[in-house]
């Protein structure tokens, strides 16, 4: 019995967008697990890490993680479909 299944079906480089604008390194669960994990946990321990720091630097903090999960998910998507051509 396989637990595993891989994708076979092309990914939307939209769909990953839109979930990595709205939830940030969670939307990566979509493109990639893997990289959702890392990412996540990345952002949440610069939060818990930072309990006295000011609202500006953890916003900051915070927004990095956000536009690098959008990078990294659209990278994961391209990646994903090119190895369906191949």
């Amino acid at each position: 019995m396989h637990f595993h299944q891989e994708c076979r079906s092309p990914k939307s480089r939209l769909t990953s967008f839109l979930l990595t604008f709205v939830l940030g390194p969670f939307g990566l669960f979509y493109t990639s697990v893997p990289g959702a994990l890392v990412l996540s946990f990345a952002t949440v321990a610069s939060i818990i890490t930072a309990p006295n720091t000011d609202e500006v630097v953890l916003i900051g903090s915070m927004l990095k993680y956000w536009i690098l999960a959008i990078g990294m998910g659209d990278l994961a998507t391209m990646m994903h479909n090119r190895r369906l051509v191949n």
